[in-house]
C-alpha cells in the first residue's frame, strides 16, 4: 500500500492522501450477487461523488455483494451484506 501511495503522489503531483480525501469506492470489475469484494474488484476513484468514502475501502474487503454490480459503478452501503 505504501508503494501505491508513493506512486500516486509521483503521478498526480501532490500528496496521495489528497487523492483519497476526494475519492469514493467503485467496482473495477463486474461483481455478481454473492461475490466477495477484493482488491481485484473494488478500488477508489475520483471524483468522490459516491456514497462510500475511500477511508472505508479496507472495511469492505471480504464483504459479500448483495446484488450484481457493474464495472465502474460506485458502491453504496446497500450493495453488501
Amino acid at each position: 500500500m505504501k508503494k501505491l501511495l508513493l506512486l500516486l503522489r509521483e503521478k498526480l503531483g501532490y500528496g496521495a492522501n489528497n487523492f483519497f480525501a476526494f475519492a469514493t469506492v467503485c467496482a473495477i470489475a463486474d461483481i455478481k450477487k454473492g461475490g466477495v469484494f477484493t482488491k481485484e474488484n473494488i478500488w477508489v476513484k475520483r471524483p468522490g461523488t459516491g456514497k462510500i468514502l475511500a477511508e472505508h475501502f479496507n472495511d469492505l474487503i471480504g464483504k459479500t455483494a448483495a446484488r450484481d454490480i457493474d464495472n465502474d459503478e460506485q458502491l453504496d452501503f446497500s450493495d453488501f451484506e
